[in-house]
């Protein structure tokens, strides 16, 4: 299987942009045998179990609970991941800003519990804790994007406002999606992992 990779940058117009200058190629995967996506389900809430206990203190929202509290109006999704994942597809509901843009302006979000999310729960883990020291009502999504995906819930193209059933897995070990999605994955994912650290740090540092 050839893993593809998604390049963009927040926001529809860098997206767009963003997927025009993607490199690689994009696999879907064949079809499932009996019993994949619950071994995978298994997998991805193991991994969310040992998350939670790294992140003691941190409260836990479900995806069928964010689903709800998004409904209700009560909620916003601060998306951590990088901006090429986020080119691949998003969380098909609203609010969802990146954590640039809910650092921006905060207090336009007063009154909502903010739930970090990325693709399994760790680094949202990490800004849900960080937020949480700062005063701020913040939980983690528990099993990131990938355990919105086992319930079915949608996606959507950050470029085209589209559905999508396309999900950026961060890497080939991380391919836990729900049944029917397509995962998609950086082909150097530990390089990508240290180039973001440092970028990270190059804007702490400014």
């Amino acid at each position: 299987m050839s893993w593809g990779v998604g390049i963009g940058a927040a926001g529809a117009a860098a997206a767009a942009a963003g997927a025009a200058a993607a490199s690689g190629s994009l696999s879907r995967t064949p079809p499932e045998a009996a019993g994949a996506a619950s071994g995978r389900a298994a997998r991805l809430e193991a991994i969310a179990d040992g998350l939670r206990d790294r992140f003691p203190g941190v409260q836990e929202v479900t995806a069928q609970q964010l689903r709800a509290e998004l409904e209700a109006g009560t909620a916003v999704v601060v998306d951590v991941r990088s901006a090429e994942e986020v080119a691949v597809s998003t969380f098909a509901a609203a609010p969802v800003v990146t954590a640039a843009e809910y650092e921006r302006d905060p207090a336009r979000w007063a009154g909502r519990r903010v739930v970090c999310a990325c693709t399994v729960g760790f680094r949202s883990g990490q800004k849900a804790q960080a937020l949480g020291r700062a005063g701020v009502e913040a939980a983690n999504l528990r099993g990131g994007i990938l355990a919105w995906t086992h319930e079915g819930m949608p996606l959507t193209d950050p470029a085209t406002g589209a559905d999508t059933k396309r999900v950026h897995v961060y890497a080939p070990r991380w391919a836990l999606q729900g049944e029917g999605y397509t995962p998609v994955a950086f082909e150097q994912p530990l390089i990508k992992m240290v180039l973001l650290g440092l970028r990270d740090m190059f804007k702490r540092a400014s």
